[in-house]
């Protein structure tokens, strides 16, 4: 009876604690709309919906400051029939409420029970970084997010291919989960449904979109791939192993020997890692989709900051399954190195903490299954 009274009031507790932590974030969320003036990544594609739907619309302009292939504007257009400050508003509080359904339905759907724990890792997560700077720039981390856990965290089927869908026309990167779906007992209708994703948003881009924003897309590409194979770009911003390393003097362009050393040391112990599941018969589909996305966020030329958020809500799981050593990782990329001045080797290595948390959070998935067998056999 004792103990289910200090259980109780620690969840009161704790859950105060997650309410004042995450007023504060919200506070500062609204002072960035209503004082500082916009959120910067969200403007940029509000600005060039309505640029693309103009008298004459600079599709130049436009491919150069959509970020990614013409269908990434899909999802935002919903939000530009409203005036900038109400659809701020609006995208806030879809990006907090798809990373708060995350983080609640992926804890029930492995521990089933809300801890104090459960609230306390909710509350510290209001300043992780990659989610705070995708917050306050209003990009739609917290869709991409909810899309990519809302294949195990959902049991109605349309839930999940509808967010799903959005998450991928709206980075891309997601789809890189949908081999691992190919682990467990997942049907293949159910698999072939995510590929259908990028297929649909080409489709509704070719309809709603000019078709002549294609080729100004190509040729934006190629100016892009030049870019980054012939400079490294150390701006922290960017999380790349090229720009990881250019940070502490050292250059290894992109598709250099070095990186391509990197890249097929890394795709090799996923391999192995992927061998050693399926002959144990593992069902986690979960860490399988986290270790493919953490290659590609290791291996991707221009993996900024706020990327890196999709990876908390697994952190977050294994702290609560008692994996302690996962609370590394989590530090790392919560960190945000500018708050560090000066310059020295802490602050180089520091200023790369997204690269080295996904990193090490790649390591810690794809050894566990040979660690235990190299225990079970000694």
């Amino acid at each position: 009876m004792k103990a289910k009274f200090n259980q109780e009031v620690l969840i009161k507790i704790s859950f105060f604690i997650f309410l004042v932590f995450w007023s504060i974030r919200l506070y500062k969320l609204i002072e960035i709309i209503f004082k500082i003036g916009i959120l910067p990544d969200f403007y940029g594609y509000y600005r060039v919906i309505h640029n693309l739907f103009s008298v004459s619309p600079d599709l130049s302009y436009i491919v150069h400051n959509s970020f990614g292939p013409p269908f990434v504007l899909l999802p935002f257009l919903p939000f530009t029939i409203f005036s900038l400050k109400i659809a701020e508003v609006l995208i806030t509080f879809v990006n907090l409420a798809s990373f708060f359904i995350v983080f609640y339905l992926l804890w029930k759907h492995f521990l089933k029970k809300i801890t104090p724990l459960f609230w306390i890792l909710l509350s510290l997560i209001s300043f992780s970084f990659p989610l705070t700077y995708s917050l306050g720039g209003g990009n739609p981390m917290g869709l991409v997010t909810l899309g990519i856990y809302s294949l195990w965290i959902f049991k109605n089927k349309y839930l999940r291919q509808f967010f799903f869908t959005v998450s991928v026309l709206l980075k891309i990167y997601p789809a890189v989960v949908i081999p691992g779906l190919l682990f467990g007992k997942t049907k293949l209708k159910d698999i072939l449904m995510p590929l259908a994703s990028l297929v649909l948003g080409l489709v509704i881009s070719i309809i709603i979109l000019p078709l002549n924003i294609w080729s100004y897309y190509l040729k934006e590409i190629q100016g892009v791939t030049s870019r980054v194979s012939t400079a490294v770009d150390p701006a922290i911003v960017n999380q790349s192993f090229s720009s990881s390393f250019a940070r502490l003097g050292i250059e290894i362009k992109f598709l250099s020997f070095g990186y391509i050393a990197f890249a097929l040391g890394i795709f090799s112990l996923l391999l192995i890692f992927l061998y050693q599941v399926k002959k144990i018969k593992s069902n986690n589909q979960v860490e399988i989709a986290i270790a493919l996305l953490c290659l590609l966020l290791l291996i991707f030329p221009t993996p900024w900051q706020y990327y890196f958020a999709v990876i908390l809500p697994f952190l977050i799981i294994k702290l609560g399954q008692k994996r302690w050593i996962f609370i590394l990782p989590l530090l790392l990329i919560s960190f945000n190195g500018n708050l560090l001045s000066g310059g020295g080797l802490i602050k180089n290595f520091l200023d790369s903490s997204q690269f080295l948390a996904t990193l090490i959070t790649f390591f810690l998935i794809t050894l566990e299954p040979l660690s235990k067998i190299i225990n079970n056999k000694a």
